[in-house]
């Protein structure tokens, strides 16, 4: 019988074996890259977005300080006038709130002491009239109340070293112009209580 014939011989793979492993990686590596640049697209947004937002904080910032130092500058400039204590004139309202006695020289300082407790003592019935000069106002307070005698004496002679002395104020007499206005804000405040409780 004649031989069999040889077995036909088989065609090459068209890939070669790896290349299936290698184009998963290959995608895989796309996909992430895509993904890498995506998010740095978007960080970069955002951080423009961050720096905007940082911008306005401190556009917003800046305005705030400058009301508030020119509101400072606005009280100065009325504690520098004297405020119209002395002759004629009713103490004036200002922003007593968030006044900052650091900022202030010594002399406003005593003056602003002066005036705070003009403003609380109206508010307890103890008003200073217009056509009074401060000792005269000392005078009548403590003939009614007998007891802050000797803190309003120091307070208004401060006061009046600010207002008529050539500057500057000493910074010990500032001291003591603190301690009376302290020693008075809390007997102020004692009598505003006392007012409460009896009405």
């Amino acid at each position: 019988p004649p031989p069999p014939p040889p077995p036909a011989a088989e065609n090459p793979p068209l890939l070669p074996p790896w290349a299936g492993g290698a184009a998963f990686w290959a995608g895989l590596l796309t996909v992430v890259i895509y993904f890498l640049v995506l998010f740095l697209v978007r960080r970069r947004a955002a951080r423009k977005w961050g720096l905007a937002w940082w911008s306005r904080l401190v556009a917003w910032w800046r305005v705030f300080w400058g009301r508030a130092e020119a509101g400072v500058s606005a009280l100065r400039e009325r504690l520098g006038r004297g405020l119209n204590l002395e002759v004629g004139g009713i103490t004036p309202e200002l922003p007593w709130r968030f006044v900052r006695l650091a900022g202030m020289s010594a002399t406003e300082r005593t003056r602003y002491f002066y005036l705070s407790i003009l403003r609380r003592a109206r508010e307890v019935g103890y008003p200073r009239r217009e056509s009074q000069t401060p000792r005269e106002y000392e005078a009548s307070i403590v003939a009614s109340w007998p007891e802050i005698g000797e803190d309003m004496h120091t307070l208004t002679e401060s006061f009046m070293q600010a207002r008529y002395a050539p500057p500057p104020l000493p910074d010990e007499e500032a001291r003591r112009a603190r301690g009376a206005w302290e020693a008075l804000k809390r007997a102020l405040r004692r009598r505003r209580r006392q007012q409460l409780q009896d009405t």
